[in-house]
């Protein structure tokens, strides 16, 4: 196994959950996809049984026309016969018994008709019927076979379940074993380190008591040096008043328009959130603003 491959399947382990199991997913894809594949069939088995009402339509379209077609045909005959009777008197006996012999063959030809018709309609029938049937038994077999299939895997399924309730057992007293060593360890360390910590206090206690006798004493040297730098600096106040006056005006000015520009801001600020919380309350996106942006 390559690098590559190696690092492909730790990071699909690493995205599977606890306790699942990538075969039954596998498994349960597959069997998507056979449902996928029935319901095909049965759109087609549908299309066959809209194909088969179509055909039935036209055998009795065709036969209508027919009927049409005859009724027709037969219409001519009598006027046929009308006009013969008022032309030729002499010759009706011999006209009718050739109509009659002509009608009869007429209507032997639409009886084979109508029965050929009968014997396609029949076969046609039968046909849908057997059609029928072995879709029914194909059906049949596919579904004994994937229920068997299913068992099978779930029996598979029960046993790595058992197997990997086993392991994490075996985790779990393990992991016991081991939290019990370190709190073991824990409390050794816990009665060293007191042991310790009452040491340090003892000479933190001393070296606190150390440094306030440096402090005090050197608190008493700064506090006669802040005296002479108190009169210095009350000296140099005095020098920097009269020079000072300028500066301070200036700053204030600054301030005053500092201020006042974020006064400014922060009121377009609230105008341009309620333009926005507006525009968002009726569902409709918005740009920000100038104003906005400047800000």
């Amino acid at each position: 196994m390559t690098k590559t491959e190696a690092q492909r399947i730790r990071g699909m382990e690493g995205t599977l959950k606890d306790y699942q199991d990538e075969k039954l997913g596998i498994y349960k894809g597959q069997l998507d996809g056979m449902h996928v594949v029935y319901d095909n069939a049965r759109a087609k088995r549908v299309e066959l049984k809209a194909l088969y009402e179509k055909r039935h339509k036209d055998v009795l379209r065709e036969l209508g026309e027919m009927r049409a077609s005859i009724d027709a045909h037969t219409q001519s005959l009598h006027q046929v016969l009308k006009q013969f009777s008022s032309d030729f008197e002499d010759n009706v006996v011999n006209v009718k018994a050739s109509w009659r012999a002509q009608f009869g063959e007429n209507l032997r030809e639409i009886g084979d008709r109508n029965g050929a018709l009968d014997s396609e309609e029949k076969r046609l029938d039968e046909a849908i019927e057997e059609e029928r049937q072995e879709c029914r038994r194909s059906i049949q077999e596919k579904t004994d076979e994937l229920r068997h299939q299913i068992s099978e895997r779930s029996a598979k399924l029960q046993e790595q379940i058992k197997q990997r309730q086993k392991g994490n057992e075996d985790f779990l007293d393990k992991f016991r074993e081991r939290f019990g060593e370190l709190r073991a360890k824990l409390k050794e360390e816990a009665e060293a380190r007191e042991t310790r910590c009452s040491e340090e206090r003892k000479k933190a206690k001393q070296r606190f008591q150390n440094l306030n006798e440096d402090q005090a004493r050197k608190d008493a040297y700064a506090r006669e040096r802040l005296k002479g730098l108190q009169e210095a600096l009350e000296y140099e106040q005095k020098e920097r008043k009269t020079s000072q006056g300028t500066i301070v005006g200036n700053m204030m000015t600054f301030m005053e328009q500092f201020e006042a520009n974020i006064v400014e801001n922060q009121r377009k600020q609230r105008a341009s959130q309620a333009h926005l919380n507006s525009k968002l309350g009726r569902g409709m996106p918005d740009k920000p603003s100038k104003d906005t942006v400047t800000s």
